[in-house]
């Protein structure tokens, strides 16, 4: 594995949150990530290609053969993952537990506390190069402090990558302050909640500022005519995926139709066989929510230590996965038995295929 097949073309670390108290904790939960779009997974699972699969081979970050050292050694190559306690949404889609939920002011203050402290960590990491994937549980472009915090990131030399899961209902003007080299965008369409030719315009807004950016949509029935015209109007270096309705059985016939726009729809269909599997979540990505708490990934809630004592950085070692199956993206990309960081080369974060 080189470093360009490590999320923001280096890091191999990522940092995943919990979710709010006041809201049971569901893998399909995830704006713009899973929301219904899999995270559940059906009783059983898509057998998986065996651990000597392409991709499963144990290297290190930037491609050193040895996880957690930097191309020449003096520090870790970290993809992060970061929730907070974020929750509102000013969308309602019907497959969300968020939908149009709102914040107090006090909650609202509290994330914006959290998301600064780890700001100021991620700024302080400089003997460590980063990769950060903000995936808040409501939608947090339309807060200031997002847009800010992302702009100042991506600014930042020992940031490979900084990029969010987003609807894209905030004006895309403020990017224009951002390295685009360095921040990418990972959106969700969801008909019905947002005029159609009002995010086809953002779309390409967003190519016209140079931003790296994917475009998904919940693969649900009623979506169908929605995503062709989507994969119709978008521009053609534009990757759109498409993830599995959370407890949909897709035919083959209905599987091939959602093939066709998203040639990647595969990886989605069925969840993947994980347990006893060798997984880099654990090892080169964590996930961490707004008290700091690190885990392996959102997936499992067994804390490795805190971010900001430093105590999880012992915890980190290979580790198979100690779940059953794994069945929304942001978990399995990490899977070490499929060849998802080869496909993603270079995009694994914002979720772009590296031949797109």
């Amino acid at each position: 594995m080189t470093a360009a097949g490590h999320p923001g073309g280096g890091p191999r670390w990522v940092t995943i949150g919990s979710g709010p108290p006041a809201v049971e904790r569901s893998a399909a939960s995830a704006p713009g990530g899973c929301a219904g779009g899999g995270c559940a997974a059906p009783p059983t699972a898509a057998p998986d290609a065996p651990p000597s699969a392409t991709g499963a081979a144990g290297t290190g970050a930037a491609g050193t053969g040895a996880a957690g050292t930097g191309a020449a050694g003096t520090g870790m190559e970290l993809t992060v993952l970061y929730r907070g306690p974020l929750a509102s949404c000013d969308y309602d889609c019907p497959y969300c537990p968020f939908a149009k939920r709102r914040d107090s002011t006090d909650q609202l203050r509290a994330d914006r506390t959290a998301l600064e402290r780890f700001a100021d960590w991620a700024g302080q990491q400089t003997g460590d190069h980063l990769s950060l994937l903000f995936t808040p549980w409501g939608e947090g472009l339309v807060r200031s402090w997002y847009r800010r915090t992302l702009t100042e990131l991506s600014r930042l030399p020992h940031i490979r990558r900084v990029a969010i899961q987003t609807n894209l209902s905030c004006r895309p003007e403020w990017l224009a302050d951002a390295d685009l080299d360095t921040l990418a965008l990972w959106c969700t369409f969801h008909p019905g909640q947002t005029p159609y030719d009002r995010f086809v315009a953002k779309c390409r807004r967003l190519s016209e500022l140079g931003v790296r950016h994917s475009v998904g949509v919940v693969g649900l029935p009623e979506h169908l005519p929605d995503a062709r015209r989507l994969r119709a109007d978008l521009p053609d270096h534009v990757y759109l995926w498409i993830n599995a309705a959370e407890g949909h059985r897709y035919t083959d016939a209905e599987a091939e139709q959602w093939t066709e726009l998203d040639p990647l729809f595969r990886y989605s269909r069925h969840p993947h066989t994980s347990a006893g599997r060798p997984c880099r979540t654990g090892e080169s990505v964590i996930s961490v929510d707004g008290d700091g708490t690190v885990r392996r990934c959102h997936f499992v809630p067994e804390p490795l230590g805190n971010l900001y004592d430093g105590g999880y950085r012992a915890a980190l070692r290979p580790r198979a996965c100690p779940s059953a199956v794994c069945d929304c993206h942001i978990g399995y990309v990490h899977l070490e038995t499929l060849p998802l960081y080869d496909v993603f080369a270079g995009g694994v974060l914002e979720r772009i295929p590296a031949d797109w």
